[in-house]
């Protein structure tokens, strides 16, 4: 009997995924074939982050580092 074919064995994957992980995987799968189209959920939040720019809520790469110990 031979292994199964890498198809095969997402094809197995993706029928146990829960309908929110299929979702999911959908949209990074069509991501990758589209990378310029974006989500409306990561248009409002491109949006979001341009507005706390603007307000100066930002925090320096130093900040960062600091926190993080980078």
């Amino acid at each position: 009997m031979s292994s199964p074919t890498l198809k095969e064995e997402l094809h197995s994957l993706i029928e146990q995924l829960s309908d929110e992980e299929a979702e999911q995987i959908l949209d990074y799968i069509n991501m990758r074939l589209d990378p310029d189209e974006l989500t409306e959920e990561e248009v409002q939040a491109v949006l979001r982050a341009r507005e706390e720019l603007e307000r100066g809520e930002t925090v320096s790469h130093e900040d960062l580092k600091r926190e993080f110990g980078g």
